[in-house]
């Protein structure tokens, strides 16, 4: 995702303000086109290619990519037990690149206290955006974008992916829109686990009061406890 933004912003400086990009070289996006009855494989391609379909090709690039990910489980829900020992952080890695995610109590009004070692959930569970992510091969990088009253900064977190869980391992200040460290920022060692729980299901949908997309999850899942 924060590539996709990446070129639609400098897609947009060169469209208004400069000259045309030297973009007709890209074969793979022509084989899109082609492949998806977006043009004829004889037809030379032009700018009002790029002007359509573009942006969707990265999209759908980027889709494929994290669903043939033999690794993460795309769409489905990861759990993170907090420091507390008595919520939970629900996640859901999408093929949009985006995490979404929210934490509940055990024990409330969403989710039931733990029975023959289950956890139900009594009402579905919302999952909103919390950042972007990238997945190459079995590790994973996590974009989150801060804000307080003063101020405003990108943290990211760096892990693996390994036998249906998720190990977090160290997170940093980052650079906007990407995934490099800022030079004077410091890696902090983590260890936060995020196990897949198979028995959860999700869905998404637009939040039917903001218009955004958000996460349902339904069903129940395997409590454990911190080590």
């Amino acid at each position: 995702m924060n590539k996709i933004l990446l070129w639609l912003l400098v897609f947009l400086f060169f469209n208004s303000c400069g000259p045309k990009l030297p973009r007709y070289t890209d074969t793979a996006f022509k084989q899109y086109l082609i492949d998806t009855n977006k043009m004829d494989k004889d037809a030379a391609i032009n700018d009002s290619y790029y002007d359509k379909y573009y942006l969707k090709y990265l999209y759908d690039t980027e889709k494929k990519h994290i669903l043939g990910n033999p690794y993460l489980k795309a769409n489905q829900v990861y759990t993170y037990l907090k420091s507390n020992g008595n919520s939970y952080i629900f996640s859901v890695f999408a093929d949009d690149g985006q995490l979404y995610t929210g934490t509940y109590f055990v024990d409330n009004e969403y989710l039931s206290a733990p029975e023959n070692g289950i956890i139900k959930i009594k009402q579905h569970l919302k999952l909103s955006s919390l950042g972007d992510f990238e997945v190459t091969d079995s590790i994973i990088e996590i974009s989150r974008n801060i804000k307080t009253a003063f101020r405003e900064w990108d943290e990211n977190d760096t892990g693996y992916v390994k036998n249906d869980t998720i190990h977090l391992t160290a997170s940093y200040i980052a650079k906007r829109y990407g995934y490099e460290k800022k030079w004077w920022a410091k890696k902090h060692k983590t260890h936060f686990i995020h196990a897949y729980q198979p028995k959860l299901k999700a869905g998404k949908i637009k939040d039917p009061q903001f218009g955004y997309d958000v996460f349902i999850v339904t069903g129940e899942f395997n409590a454990y406890t911190r080590n």
